[in-house]
Parts: structure tokens; C-alpha cells; sequence
């Protein structure tokens, strides 16, 4: 994906409320889930062009409690694509023990600044 997609792609993400960035359904047993904007399957098809989904060192030194640095606004705005990816990964994964992960991450403007920060790397 070329920088300007990421870009604007990042300026969706910033739009979108909350509240259509995610909706909660329920199923017919009364359990609760996360449904997801077209945007996000958008922001998972732009990363897993670039390798998200694939081995992630960043990630796995975080799942060993290693210290590598959790993702912030801060550490999201100087990290090379391999942590961007990490994140990613991070973010992906921990949907499935936290449902609505993904929906807090958006919240943080974490998505946003992954694929903002992309553009900015593939700029270079």
C-alpha cells in the first residue's frame, strides 16, 4: 500500500466515532461481541500486506514479559515497521482474551498512528 493510501486510511480511523467504529451484538445464547467497521478489516488488509500475521519478534518479547515498550502514541511515533507490526500483532491477538481490545486501541488512536506512521516510514 503507498503512503498516501496509509494516510488516508489513518484519517478514517480518526473520523470514525466509536460507537461505528464498533458494534456490540449479541447472540442468541445472550453472550456480547465486537463487530467491526469496514474500516478496521481495511486497516487489517493494509498491515497484512506489509507481514502482519506472519512471526513478530517485538510481539513474542512481549508475551515473555520481556521489556520491550507497550503501545503508546509515544512509542508508536518513532518505531520502525518490525515493532509497527509487533503492535499490530498485539492489538490482533489480544482481541481474542479481551473482547473489544481492538475497539480501546482505536479509542487510544493507536490504529491511526500505526498506518499514519507507515506512510511516514515508507516516505523516508
Amino acid at each position: 500500500m503507498m503512503s498516501a493510501d496509509l494516510e488516508q486510511l489513518a484519517n478514517e480511523l480518526d473520523v470514525i466515532p466509536d460507537d461505528q467504529f464498533v458494534v456490540w451484538d449479541k447472540t442468541g445464547t445472550g453472550f456480547t461481541y465486537a463487530k467491526y467497521a469496514p474500516v478496521f478489516h481495511a486497516w487489517e488488509r493494509a498491515l497484512g500486506a506489509i507481514g502482519l500475521g506472519g512471526p513478530s519478534d517485538v510481539y513474542d518479547r512481549m508475551l515473555k514479559g520481556e521489556p520491550v515498550p507497550n503501545p503508546s502514541l509515544e512509542t508508536i511515533a518513532t518505531a520502525d515497521q518490525a515493532t509497527l507490526l509487533g503492535y499490530a500483532t498485539y492489538i490482533v491477538r489480544s482481541e481474542r482474551f479481551s473482547e473489544g481490545h481492538i475497539a480501546s486501541c482505536h479509542r487510544k488512536g493507536y490504529l491511526a498512528a500505526i498506518v499514519r506512521r507507515l506512510a511516514q516510514l515508507d516516505n523516508a
